[in-house]
């Protein structure tokens, strides 16, 4: 409702992005931010979206304890650390209050786990290969969903659906574009 039409008044598209998300960051301060405790009562009001945390909190429980392997990660990309890079940034969606924080935690996690991969992949090398940092290992869609699947799993966010309806409904429709709409499409 209204608080989605405050958002679209921060998506003329500026110059320079930096000058856009802190706009955006300005906005969703001082608007959104004092709203959180009703958006919150809202939320824990609708039956339905109750409904659905439920099911959702229940499947992680249900599946928080399997192996990477019964999740789907092919084994050249299982993880000795469990991910737990990536899994610790995910947990900070539960500590944020703004949209736009929740989106950069969102993206922080996915780089997380490319860093990891990449890391890991990497100790593989044989001897002498060189590598940079500039060149992340490349994973498909297919590689790519059972490690976050794993990684959100292993979070065990509080509020997960919660955090989406924030993310898509009160973010400017430019930040869940491109990347950041991908990983949160993903995250759904």
């Amino acid at each position: 409702g209204n608080l989605s039409m405050v958002t679209k008044v921060s998506s003329v598209q500026l110059e320079d992005n930096s000058l856009s998300n802190l706009a955006e960051t300005a906005l969703q301060n001082a608007v959104v931010g004092p709203l959180m405790p009703q958006l919150l009562a809202c939320w824990q009001r609708d039956r339905e979206a109750v409904e659905c945390e439920e099911r959702t909190q229940k499947c992680v429980r249900k599946l928080q304890n399997l192996t990477q392997l019964e999740i789907g990660i092919p084994e050249q990309y299982q993880s000795l650390t469990n991910y737990s890079a990536a899994v610790k940034t995910l947990r900070k969606l539960d500590l944020c209050t703004l949209p736009s924080e929740l989106i950069s935690s969102l993206l922080a996690s996915a780089k997380s786990l490319y860093r990891t991969v990449t890391l890991e992949q990497t100790r593989k090398l044989p001897p002498g290969h060189l590598f940079t940092d500039s060149a992340p290992v490349a994973l498909s869609a297919d590689d790519f969903l059972p490690i976050h699947i794993y990684v959100t799993l292993q979070a065990q966010l509080k509020s997960p659906e919660f955090h989406c309806q924030l993310m898509w409904e009160l973010c400017d429709p430019s930040f869940v574009c491109g990347e950041a709409g991908y990983y949160l499409t993903v995250f759904n």
